[in-house]
This record gives C-alpha cells, structure tokens and sequence, in this order.
C-alpha cells in the first residue's frame, strides 16, 4: 500500500487573511514533496526544486531578521547584510541548482 509519509503538521498565520492555515509536509511514495495550505493549496515539489525552495526561504528568515535588528538603535548590521548575501550566493551557486539553470 502507497501512501504519503507525514513528515510534519504546523499552523501558519496568513497576515492577509488574518488567521492560522493548517499546513502539511509530507513526502510521497514517488518522492516528491507536498505541501499543503488548508484544502486551499497543494504542491508536489521535487528534490532539486525543494532545495532551491529551502534556501530561498533561509534567505528571506535572514533579510527579516536583519530589518528587525536594524530596527534597534546602536546595532549595525552591514557585516551581517554581508555574510547573508555571501550566504545566497553560496546557496544559489550549488550543484543542483547549476544543473536547474542548465
């Protein structure tokens, strides 16, 4: 029997609609990752896109961390802006995303 293994369940605050989406991760038998928002939205995603789709996101987690540090006077965040940017590059720059952009 083939059924998508549930790797994890949480709830996301749409700021649009202003309340919590239950979200699905999970991993079907072929592989593929789907994420689920509500009975609103699926994806199934693949391997090379889940990964470009991670660090996108750590990327984004960063920016927003950095605006809310600027956000407090006295702190310079330019080497951490710096070090984020390197860190894109590198994410961006890997294997499986050279082959992506082949």
């Amino acid at each position: 029997m083939s059924y998508n293994k549930t790797i994890k369940r949480f709830d996301i605050k749409n700021e649009k609609l202003n309340r919590q989406v239950a979200t699905i991760v999970s991993v079907d038998p072929l592989g593929m990752c789907t994420v689920s928002f509500g009975t609103a939205y699926s994806m199934s995603i693949s391997s090379d896109d889940l990964n470009t789709l991670i660090n996108a996101l750590k990327g984004a987690a960063r920016e927003q961390n950095i605006l809310q540090l600027e956000k407090i006077p006295g702190i310079d965040t330019s080497s951490l802006r710096k070090a984020g940017q390197e860190q894109l590059r590198l994410d961006f720059d890997s294997p499986e995303t050279r082959k992506q952009n082949k």
